[in-house]
């Protein structure tokens, strides 16, 4: 996955990672947020810090694992499994699905969920676009059709349209409104991005064709809640980061036949929301060396930051299971690139996105 460091974090740890990028360093990332910019990436922020080959066991085995599946890796970076949906969020299992009614009850504080369920076309939408620079796919207030230097990945690109459409999810339990986007949107109806713009340009109204269309479709997605300020005021809003239809999940055929029966679909994960046993993926040394290096991050962060608007973007490969550290938590660099966009906190839209 992407690792963009911003700021001083760019300045110090992101040009000493430059210099050494073919040593297969080894990065422990502090307090650093998960974002859903290409589906699932992550990012410095404030309070973040970081430890480059670190002098622990744990670090060890994520070298040697790198060194063992050195040419795999370097197979996914150059197919760009980075920023391919299915990779970075595959088909959950059956236990990662929970119902309607828990996400609407947890997602303020989990932020994210897995959910299923029969879709509909949410009333009242006039517009099921938005323009968009085809290089970064960030949200702009620039005409269809136009080439400009995009202000968030510094690129000349073509801005093109982007479908968004808003969907209601039920399971039987609850109904939650949310909007999907991109392919996971055109794969629910017989449209384009394309379409949708021309037929917008041409003021056509074919709400009632994509109600319908829309509603032949079951799907599990990953939903993620956010909220937004408008007049003043916070708005929790859901988004759909990836969805699966029928034909792309094992998970959803056992949704058809409770809906086809008039039952609720069951909670599949009623428990997993429930307080766990905390999980050591540190040695205690490890995670006092840690805790030593977060809390005098935490420190400096104190100081005002410099103004920058510098940023670098690393490629990570996939951590294997049973090494003792989970995707989120540490990765192998692999690969460099310096034209990943902006941070995705500038506006209400790239809040969206």
């Amino acid at each position: 996955m992407l690792l963009t460091l911003w700021n001083e974090f760019e300045q110090n740890q992101g040009t000493h990672i430059t210099n050494s990028i073919g040593n297969a360093n080894v990065i422990i990332g502090i307090k650093l947020k998960i974002t859903t910019f290409n589906y699932l990436s992550l990012t410095t922020k404030p309070g973040s810090s970081h430890l480059i080959n670190p002098p622990t066991s744990e670090a060890n085995v994520l070298k040697e694992w790198y060194n063992a599946n050195k040419e795999e890796i370097t197979e996914l970076i150059q197919q760009m499994a980075y920023k391919d949906s299915s990779k970075l969020l595959p088909s959950p299992s059956a236990n990662d699905i929970i119902s309607v009614a828990n996400a609407l009850n947890t997602l303020k504080d989990v932020k994210t969920a897995w959910i299923i369920g029969k879709i509909s076309l949410t009333p009242g939408q006039q517009k099921f676009w938005f323009e968009t620079c085809e290089n970064c796919q960030k949200a702009i207030n620039v005409d269809v059709g136009c080439v400009m230097r995009c202000p968030f990945c510094k690129e000349e690109s073509r801005v093109v349209a982007r479908t968004q459409i808003g969907i209601a999810v039920d399971d039987g339990t609850g109904s939650i409104n949310t909007s999907i986007f991109g392919l996971d949107a055109e794969k629910l109806t017989p449209f384009t991005a394309l379409q949708f713009w021309e037929a917008h340009t041409e003021e056509l109204n074919f709400f009632a064709e994509l109600a319908s269309a829309i509603r032949r479709h079951l799907i599990v997605c990953f939903i993620r809640y956010y909220e937004s300020n408008y007049q003043g005021q916070k708005e929790g809003k859901y988004n759909i980061v990836k969805a699966y239809t029928t034909e792309e999940s094992v998970q959803i055929p056992m949704a058809i036949t409770a809906a086809k029966m008039n039952k609720k679909i069951p909670d599949l994960h009623a428990t997993v929301l429930q307080p766990a046993k905390k999980n050591e993926f540190f040695s205690p040394s490890t995670k006092k060396l840690l805790d030593t290096i977060a809390k005098s991050s935490t420190t400096a962060n104190e100081l005002p930051p410099p103004v920058t608007t510098a940023k670098r973007s690393l490629v990570f490969g996939i951590v294997p299971p049973g090494i003792g550290l989970n995707s989120t938590e540490a990765n192998t660099p692999i690969s460099l690139s310096t034209n990943a966009p902006r941070s995705p906190l500038k506006k209400q839209r790239d809040d969206e996105l």
